[in-house]
């Protein structure tokens, strides 16, 4: 590490130019891993809806991969941000001139105004002026650059959502489900048989997949605040699983462990 320079990454960063032609509903995977892999990005995504950028989580390096995929941070429409972990919130990356449209719950956003008021030494209302905030209200169906973006609250150690959605594209439609970081079947039944979560919550958290979902992203991490893999992998849906590097055995040929870099059409196959 050094602080006279810029760090750089430990990892290549894999993209090829990034196509942002109208036609299309897809998802660059910056990254698979998570904060604490040195071997991969953490994870995060670039969605090109029908020609509208949109950026979902902020990973270290941003203004890295942009520079591969040929994109120019000001041609981005948006940024959706899911949580404030590190490893989803490079929280002076996600910085622009002008301010980037941000779309964000209210915990999820008043949690990066306090990052970056100690960042910069400055009040949180200074804080604002870094970007044009756009609250995601749970429940509620919100169009984001042409698509039809439902949000809910994914289980995680700190507040954090998923959401699906929906964008058309020559005349049709495709649904593409982001779990956000979220918790094993296990830990939820866990969680619910301990009373720390009430049977409403638990019966909405176990059936956030209706079955109509043209590609899923699923966190696959483990451990004690991440998904499992296995809960899935009797499911009919096209899933990609991510936020981990640990998947060793074949997977059934619906699913797979995405790679950094990779481009996932949500209308089509792999």
């Amino acid at each position: 590490l050094t602080v006279t320079a810029p760090q750089t990454p430990n990892y290549t960063i894999k993209h090829q130019t990034f196509d942002r032609s109208r036609g299309v509903f897809r998802a660059v995977v910056l990254g698979r891993s998570n904060g604490f892999d040195p071997r991969d990005p953490a994870n995060g995504y670039i969605l090109n809806l029908n020609g509208q950028v949109v950026v979902w989580d902020c990973p270290a390096y941003l203004n890295l991969h942009l520079e591969r995929l040929k994109l120019d941070y000001k041609s981005v429409d948006a940024m959706i941000l899911s949580h404030v972990h590190e490893d989803h919130l490079d929280a002076v990356e996600s910085l622009r001139d002008p301010p980037l449209d941000l779309w964000a719950t209210p915990e999820v956003y008043y949690s990066l105004l306090v990052k970056l008021s100690a960042l910069f030494g400055c009040s949180l209302e200074d804080a604002k002026r870094y970007h044009n905030w756009h609250r995601i209200e749970i429940g509620k169906s919100h169009e984001i650059c042409g698509a039809h973006v439902e949000f809910f609250h994914s289980v995680h150690a700190i507040p954090a959502v998923g959401a699906r959605m929906r964008c058309g594209v020559n005349g049709r439609s495709a649904l593409l489900h982001i779990s956000g970081d979220h918790l094993s079947k296990a830990a939820l039944e866990s969680l619910h048989e301990g009373k720390g979560m009430t049977d409403r919550r638990y019966h909405q958290m176990t059936a956030l997949l209706k079955g109509d979902e043209d590609l899923v992203l699923m966190d696959a991490g483990g451990g004690a605040i991440h998904g499992d893999y296995r809960d899935y992998l009797d499911s009919e849906r096209r899933i990609a699983f991510m936020h981990t590097g640990l998947i060793q055995e074949p997977l059934p040929p619906n699913m797979k462990l995405v790679e950094s870099g990779e481009v996932l059409d949500v209308m089509g196959g792999w």
